[in-house]
Parts: structure tokens; sequence; C-alpha cells
């Protein structure tokens, strides 16, 4: 019982955090192009391209739904591919292994 409710938290931290971080970070790149002076030069750019990258990461996690396990110094991360749209190739690819 315990595991199923941690299991339905956690998926639901997962979600918010990653539809948060991809709606911040566009208001971030609005702000960004819209409001920064135009003296910042290729500082703006680069802001933007680290929210372009911060969108991406987050539409990731939400498409792998990665699991990530600690124990001690050491981590790893692994995904459950059951009932999931994409094969073993293709998520091997978005998790980047």
């Amino acid at each position: 019982m315990r595991s199923a409710v941690f299991e339905t938290v956690k998926v639901c931290i997962q979600l918010i955090s990653s539809i948060l971080a991809i709606l911040l970070n566009s208001f971030l790149i609005y702000l960004i192009i819209t409001k920064s002076p135009k003296k910042m030069g290729n500082y703006r750019s680069l802001m933007c391209l680290f929210c372009g990258i911060s969108i991406l990461f987050a539409a990731l996690d939400l498409i792998v739904r990665p699991n990530i396990y600690s124990r001690g110094s050491a981590f790893f991360m692994m995904t459950d591919l059951r009932g999931s749209y994409f094969s073993k190739d293709v998520a091997q690819l978005l998790i980047c292994e």
C-alpha cells in the first residue's frame, strides 16, 4: 500500500514540476526577448539557449519518466517500458544511454 501511494505522489510531483518548468522557462524566454536591453548582446542569446535546453529536458522527463535510485554516493536511472509508446531503442536514445 505504501509503495502505491509513494508512486502516485512521485508521478504527480514529476508531472507538476515538468509542466511548471516548461511554462516558467517559456515565460522567461519571452521576458528575455521583449524586456532585456539590447546592449546585453550575446548574453541574451545564451540565456534563451539555456531556457530552451531546460524546456527540452522537462519535456523529455515527461515523455520518458525516469526512475532514479541512489545508495550512498552512487545513483542510476531506469525506465519502465511496460505500457510505453516507445520501443527499447527509442527509449535508450531519449535517455541518452
